[in-house]
């Protein structure tokens, strides 16, 4: 028997503005033929995002990580995890991996593009003149 697993990450909002939100989504997989009892996810949410909120609940938000249930041969752990854009650049969210203490570590990061607001359209009309007296 092997124990074999995955780890995938996507997003669902890129580019994303400051100041809203984007949601990404972890799926830890069992590939293997045997059940993986002790697993672990980790998150390192990087600097220009803010956690916001996650399903389920992760054990610990700094860092934030989950525990999850024992995985049969072919079954999914899914986070969804919400993040704030904070601030403008390209920031990659990445996540890890494992079925135990003695196993080895999988990865998968997420790039994500963070935009400033868009300002006034430069099309827009004048205002009118105060009418003549």
């Amino acid at each position: 028997p092997e124990t074999t697993y995955t780890i995938t990450k996507t997003d669902s909002s890129d580019p994303v503005i400051v100041g809203q939100n984007t949601t990404y989504t972890v799926t830890f997989s069992n590939t293997g033929d045997t059940t993986i009892t002790n697993g672990e996810v980790h998150d390192v949410m990087p600097a220009g995002l803010e956690y916001v909120s996650a399903s389920p609940t992760p054990e610990d938000t700094s860092p934030l990580y989950w525990l999850p249930p024992a995985l049969g041969p072919g079954d999914s752990y899914v986070i969804t995890i919400t993040a704030k854009a904070l601030t403008v650049g390209d920031w990659t969210n990445a996540a890890s991996a494992s079925a135990g203490p003695e196993t080895e570590t999988v990865n998968t990061s997420e790039d994500t593009r963070v935009v400033a607001a868009p300002g006034p359209e430069s099309t827009q009309t004048p205002p009118l003149p105060p009418p003549l007296t």
